[in-house]
Order: C-alpha cells, then sequence, then structure tokens
C-alpha cells in the first residue's frame, strides 16, 4: 500500500470518531493530544501542544469498537508549520495502519512479588528513576501493578521480576490508571517487547495459577 492509499485508510477510519480530538501514544512515553483538521495527499494535518512536538516524532493512534478490536494508527511528524504560543500544526506521514481483532481476554496470573520499575518515558516521573511496584496479576501481554508513584496513560517503563527463580524482564505502557487503597493506584499495561522464552514462562504461569477474579476482586487482592 502506498503513502496516499494508508493515509486515505487512516483518515477513513478517524473520521468515524466521535471527536477529532484524539490522544497518540508517543515512542518515549505519554501521551499528545492531537486535533485532526484535514487530510493533504499523503499528509493528515493535525494541531498539538507546542511543547510535546517536535520533527520525526513517532505517534500511534489507537482506535477502539465497541464489539472489540480496533485499529493502530502508526505516525510520523514530518513537519512542524504554523504556531500560536500554545499549539502547532503539523504534517502527519501513516506509517503503517494494522487491524486488532477481537480476541478474548488473555488468561491472566495472580501474582504479588516486588518488581523492580526502570522508567522510559513518563509524564510526572523522571526518566532512568527506579523503585520497587507490586505486581497484581501478570499475562503474556499484559501486567498490573500497585504503586504509590503517580502514572499515567502512555508512561512507557522497562521491569524486572523474579518468578519461581526465574529472572522476568520486559517493557510495557501504560494503558489504564485507576485509585487503589491506602492513596494507591493500580496500573494496567500491555507489554510491548519480552522475550519469547520469557513470555513461555508467563503463559505456564497462568496455566498453572491462573487468576479467575473479577477485576474488582483483583483490586482487593491487590490492597
Amino acid at each position: 500500500m502506498n503513502d496516499t492509499k494508508l493515509a486515505d485508510l487512516a483518515v477513513s477510519i478517524l473520521s468515524q470518531l466521535p471527536t477529532p480530538k484524539v490522544e497518540a501514544f508517543t515512542a518515549r512515553g505519554g501521551v499528545v493530544l492531537l486535533e485532526l483538521q484535514s487530510q493533504d495527499g499523503v499528509y493528515i494535518l493535525a494541531d498539538a501542544p507546542r511543547p510535546q512536538v517536535r520533527d520525526h516524532l513517532d505517534l500511534l493512534v489507537r482506535t477502539n469498537e465497541i464489539s472489540g478490536g480496533g485499529y493502530d494508527i502508526s505516525l510520523t511528524v514530518a513537519e512542524t508549520l504554523h504556531q500560536t504560543e500554545s499549539t502547532i500544526g503539523v504534517r502527519l506521514l501513516v506509517l503503517d495502519v494494522l487491524r486488532r481483532e477481537s480476541e478474548r481476554t488473555t488468561p491472566r496470573a495472580a501474582v504479588e512479588e516486588l518488581a523492580l520499575m526502570h522508567v522510559l518515558g513518563a509524564r510526572r516521573i523522571g526518566e532512568g528513576e527506579e523503585f520497587d511496584v507490586r505486581l497484581a496479576d501478570l499475562s503474556a501481554t499484559g501486567v498490573a501493578f500497585v504503586t504509590d508513584r503517580s502514572f499515567h496513560t502512555g508512561d512507557f517503563f522497562a521491569m524486572m521480576v523474579t518468578i519461581r527463580g526465574q529472572l522476568l524482564r520486559l517493557q510495557a505502557r501504560a494503558l489504564q490508571t485507576s485509585p487503589s487503597h491506602y492513596g494507591r493506584q493500580r496500573v494496567g499495561c500491555e507489554i510491548l517487547h519480552i522475550t519469547d522464552d520469557d513470555r513461555r514462562l508467563i503463559s505456564a504461569l497462568t496455566a498453572e495459577a491462573p487468576h479467575t477474579g473479577t477485576v474488582d476482586q483483583r483490586f482487593r487482592r491487590s490492597a
């Protein structure tokens, strides 16, 4: 698919959203609020917060459908245009459009180990900071933890945890944050990078010790 057809496909998907304002994940953590304006050939024109964008910044817009699934639209800032005190116009080049099919919930395992967090990019936590978090549950595609630190959607981190004597490493991105008990926060994440061996370790763990509770029960267990 050439650049024009990719742009046409992306615009056809984005035009079905209820608002022209969409959140885009950044490669270094956090989200950028884009206000989509129009299509200009191979480009999508949009306005964005001035301090948050620069040339060649990679972005990911994720759409979700009521029936499940959706699209992942990969973009890059090809050029910055006019700007005001708070916003800047950008030309966005569409790099890829991937369909996400509706899938059943991935089996999860209940885990309560401490994990070492290394922040790669976050809105309110310094890059490179390290601290412990308490895991809540774990699957081959996602991880949830409880912490007294302030995480936001799009925050990006690396994690190390020892489970059953084996060291597991992964990189993940925060997708959901919710208040937990005693002033803490529960953070649900998608795993972005993990070795095949570590993914098999998690799959074996979910088969041996599946977490069958509801979300509310997982919250109470994490308290």
